[in-house]
């Protein structure tokens, strides 16, 4: 067991050996080991062990294979056999993969420390919860243990990147870490669309004369492992994880949307899902909406937040609240933005709602959502942020036409521009003038399979715009060094003394024989 987790069971036990008896003691004692070996992966498990398991589990799956002549009576097996082991892989039912497909993950190495890296993570963390150990007192929505263990798979990920580079086949280099740093896993770049998505929807929203709402459900008294006001351990508690309190909602929120959808009331906006202290999840919603239509829409959310142990004490206080939003007390965005910025960064917020440092707040709800497979921030309506997305990557003159306005209005990060030129606020997407444009690759991927359609760009009617224009591969600094210095060698032509555009060519590069190393890639 972890430390503190040891400790906690030595408390215990010493409790019931002076107050109960020697033997209730160690049968408690026992009662534990036996539910700690029914975990197939051991809770202290660095992650050097965890890739020795990968592949001694890898191993173990390729021999056993080789005497299963049938490869679906193989996958059948392996996969019954790899479940038992915490993970599950792809079955013989899942689209686009072949059973020789699902075999070459089970013996791929790299596949099985991915999933056991998961699957340790979730039991490490519903342990921590089981022993008390999420709350703002221990381990704020996170146990210190987990926190830290996903601090130092961020490392690991920030020394790779660091040693990646991408390349395409025009020969230009750029270090992966620096084109993730401008894409949407930067957390500045993912609050910022996130805020101009929310501020669009306002906007169109006053111009069709639609109201806001801001609502709020949480789940029911037994999926929180601790009160909320005293912070004791919740007798009811049923030993739901957050992943399960997290799919909870998400089917109430299907129930929700259905029945809008039966009684034609059109709704648009975004949902958060964050955590309480002790890591169960709520969800706050902001919606707009016809004003006819908010009295309806508030009972449909009461009505399905409450269908599941409605009658117990406080729920019809606390599982649904609604709030109004006032026009003339500030804008749609003051009601979402602190919870936008204390999911992601913490930005313009010193403290949160339990007076602890808002910035360090953002890192344990970010380490939750990454632990428990949670996503934070789902929009509804609108239009589908790829569209704006690929348009956004766009570099080139667009054709005349709808795309050219739709491509302005994006590159100019005006999303209530953008909604009205593909049809409103909350058009079908079967009807929406511009489409993802998508080939069918030939391509395999890693594990034999076809890797299926991409995105190439977007398309209105037979009007294309190609967004993906170059085909990119990794390689690391170490290889592209080798590259270098293979390429002077074969080469005693004086180097070109033109600057080189946009990356750097391999042929003018290898001219270079001043440079070698990381000099070079600098040079790039």
């Amino acid at each position: 067991m972890p430390r503190r987790f040891a400790y906690q069971a030595a408390r215990e036990y010493e409790e019931k050996y002076i107050f109960e008896s020697r033997r209730e003691a160690n049968l408690y004692l026992l009662a534990e080991q036996e539910r700690l070996q029914q975990n197939p992966i051991p809770l202290t498990a660095s992650d050097y062990e965890l890739e020795q398991l990968a592949k001694k589990h890898a191993q173990e799956m390729r021999q056993i294979a080789m005497i299963i002549p049938d490869e679906v009576q193989a996958v059948v097996r392996l996969w019954k056999l790899a479940q038992q082991y915490g993970v599950r892989p792809p079955n013989l039912y899942t689209p686009n993969i072949s059973p020789r497909g699902i075999l070459r993950r089970l013996w791929d190495e790299l596949w099985w420390h991915r999933q056991l890296r998961r699957a340790h993570a979730k039991a490490l963390e519903t342990e921590a919860i089981r022993w008390g150990n999420v709350h703002k007192h221990a381990g704020l929505y996170i146990s210190d243990e987990s926190f830290h263990r996903y601090q130092e798979q961020q490392k690991r990920n920030q020394r790779i990147l660091s040693h990646l580079i991408a390349e395409n086949e025009d020969m230009q280099f750029f270090m992966l870490e620096n084109l993730i740093a401008r894409g949407m896993a930067n957390p500045k770049n993912r609050r910022n669309e996130l805020m101009c998505r929310i501020h669009g929807f306002e906007t169109i929203a006053n111009e069709l004369g639609h109201v806001g709402e801001f609502l709020t459900i949480t789940c029911p008294s037994r999926m929180h492992a601790r009160q909320s006001k005293s912070n004791r351990p919740n007798a009811k508690f049923d030993g739901t994880t957050p992943k399960q309190a997290q799919r909870y909602l998400s089917q109430v929120w299907a129930r929700i949307r259905s029945k809008l959808k039966r009684d034609n009331i059109e709704v648009y906006g975004f949902r958060v899902a964050e955590p309480h202290q002790d890591g169960t999840p709520h969800w706050h919603i902001l919606l707009f909406a016809d004003q006819r239509h908010i009295k309806p829409i508030r009972q449909i959310f009461q009505h399905y937040a409450l269908e599941t142990d409605g009658d117990e004490e406080g729920a019809k206080q606390h599982r649904f609240t609604h709030k109004s939003i006032d026009k003339s007390k500030g804008s749609a965005i003051g009601y979402i933005a602190k919870y936008i910025s204390k999911n992601i960064d913490g930005h313009a917020i010193d403290q949160d709602e339990d007076g602890l440092d808002a910035k360090q707040s953002a890192q344990r709800v970010t380490a939750w959502a990454s632990t428990w497979g949670i996503r934070q921030f789902q929009q509804f309506g609108g239009v589908p942020v790829t569209i704006w997305r690929e348009l956004r990557k766009n570099k080139q003159q667009p054709p005349e036409g709808i795309i050219t306005q739709a491509f302005e209005a994006a590159d100019t990060g005006k999303w209530a521009e953008f909604l009205k030129t593909l049809g409103g606020a909350a058009p079908l997407r079967k009807d929406l003038p511009i489409q993802l444009d998508k080939h069918d690759s030939e391509e395999l991927g890693k594990y034999g399979d076809p890797i299926g359609k991409q995105i190439i760009g977007v398309i209105a009617n037979t009007t294309r715009l190609k967004t993906r224009i170059h085909q990119w591969s990794m390689t690391t600094m170490k290889k592209l060094q080798k590259r270098f210095e293979a390429a002077v060698h074969a080469t005693a032509t004086p180097y070109a003394s033109e600057p080189l555009g946009g990356g750097a060519d391999a042929r003018n590069l290898a001219h270079r024989t001043d440079l070698s190393g990381e000099a070079a890639l600098e040079f790039c």
